[in-house]
């Protein structure tokens, strides 16, 4: 499969054979807008679970699908994963990283998180050249921590390097 055709949903279901657990999808009610007709899809895979709006029910799926990506990637670096579900070798991780920043803003949390910090600096990002094979590189930097991200596009790219900010932030 080709990693442009790679949604979060796939990854999701390919690590769900792979590791013989559960996944399922479920639209649930919006008890937040009742009448409003963005639909909400929940996910679940083994014990992780996950809500998450859309545009439409396939939206809703994938961002659905990059949260509990992203809660499991959290899991594996605190060690809380659970035994049924093998560990990311660092190229899954990559992917999976690299399709969660597709559907979650990082960017936006990390500026939520630095506001919070009462500091008057914002995170600076700046891009990163000669990166092979047409991916993009952006080296994040807030409160003294940065990481780069590079991905596939520059919005992801950005959004890796928040979310591994984040992580050195958390630690």
């Amino acid at each position: 499969m080709k990693d442009c055709d790679l949604t979060p949903a796939t990854f999701l279901q390919n690590l769900a054979e792979k590791n013989q657990v559960t996944l399922y999808y479920s639209e649930v009610p919006n008890q937040i807008k009742p009448y409003s007709n963005e639909p909400f899809v929940a996910c679940r895979f083994h014990t992780v679970g996950a809500e998450s709006k859309g545009r439409n029910k396939q939206m809703a799926k994938q961002a659905a699908s990059a949260q509990v990506l992203a809660s499991l990637l959290t899991k594996q670096k605190k060690g809380t994963l659970p035994a049924e579900i093998s560990h990311f070798n660092q190229a899954e991780r990559e992917i999976a990283l690299s399709l969660a920043c597709e559907y979650i803003n990082y960017e936006e949390l990390l500026n939520d998180m630095v506001s919070k910090m009462n500091t008057t600096r914002t995170p600076q990002y700046s891009q990163i050249f000669n990166v092979p094979n047409g991916q993009f590189s952006y080296r994040c930097k807030a409160v003294g921590f940065n990481s780069v991200g590079t991905g596939r596009t520059k919005e992801i790219a950005k959004s890796i390097g928040a979310k591994l900010v984040i992580e050195k932030i958390e630690e």
